[in-house]
């Protein structure tokens, strides 16, 4: 029987974390596809601390969105077996510097990726 799938934004509860694995290129690619697809009017959601920041920061959601759709992936993707997803920092021009933020994409708690939702964490202006 397979196992329930975590709930997107919920930690894992009473199970064991699974190690650090590399994306393979296919699901990197796969990872950018589900990026470019977000800006383009995919299922994109923003945390309460996304919303909060990006108020603070004096950017908003159409720029996270173009970001993700033009930006290129700074650091990650990194598995977080606590959410299970993939965590990672995308990078494109804004008005006022560089825009960065910081988003993760569901995966299984072996690291596969399985949905196209993308939870947009932070972001920050350089």
């Amino acid at each position: 029987m397979d196992k329930p799938r975590p709930k997107p934004g919920q930690p894992l509860v009473g199970r064991q974390s699974v190690p650090a694995r590399p994306l393979t290129q296919g699901e990197r690619d796969g990872l950018i596809d589900v990026l470019r697809k977000a800006g383009s009017g995919g299922c994109v959601e923003g945390t309460s601390h996304f919303r909060m920041r990006a108020a603070q920061r004096g950017f908003t959601m159409p720029d996270a969105l173009n970001v993700l759709k033009r930006g290129q992936i700074v650091s990650g993707p990194e598995f977080c077996a606590e959410f299970c997803n993939w965590k990672f920092s995308v990078e494109f021009e804004h008005d006022n510097g560089e825009l960065t933020i910081v988003a993760a994409v569901c995966a299984s708690d072996a690291g596969k990726i399985w949905s196209d939702h993308v939870m947009l964490v932070t972001g920050f202006v350089r």
